[in-house]
């Protein structure tokens, strides 16, 4: 079952800057499960099947008070339930930092930890079949999720977001 593709993953700190595009394979990634070549917006891209994810290496000290996260996805068959598109979070281990999702009813939310989830949803729905760019910019005090270059919402942050070990 096709549930999400994706494209490109950046993410910057005012110290670091990664970029893991998602064409192929390769050794900044550990694959848990299947990804497939296929198709992208500009490009290739990996195509997981709804049970697999992308480990990406090097990604573990990455978040904290100002980050961006960039990511270019394809929600092929939205579902009825909850789809993780990237975070950084280890339940097993109460590594929880953030995460950008796809409810079950089709739209775009971001989740970032503070006391609970704080949470930035977009009002209107994804298109199926359609690439889409997501934005997570958090900095001091707040953060920020922008779909397609448009902002869809804003979250005041009390404190910084956590950076664990959670890749």
């Amino acid at each position: 079952m096709k549930h999400a593709l994706l494209l490109l993953l950046g993410i910057a700190t005012p110290v670091i800057a990664e970029t893991w595009p998602l064409e192929r394979v390769e050794d900044t990634l550990i694959v848990r499960g299947t990804a497939k070549p296929a198709e992208g917006a500009s490009g290739g891209s990996l195509m997981l099947d709804g049970e697999s994810l992308i480990e990406l290496k090097k990604s573990a000290q990455i978040g904290g008070a100002a980050f961006t996260v960039s990511l270019w996805f394809n929600p092929y068959e939205p579902t009825a339930a909850q789809q993780v598109l990237a975070g950084k979070n280890r339940y097993s281990r109460n590594e929880r930092e953030w995460s950008l999702t796809v409810e079950p009813s089709g739209q775009l939310r971001a989740h970032l930890r503070q006391d609970g989830w704080t949470t930035i949803s977009c009002v209107e729905s994804l298109k199926p079949g359609a690439w889409h760019l997501v934005n997570l910019v958090v900095e001091p005090g707040k953060a920020a999720l922008f779909l397609n270059g448009k902002q869809m919402g804003e979250a005041k942050l009390k404190r910084p977001i956590a950076v664990t070990d959670a890749p």
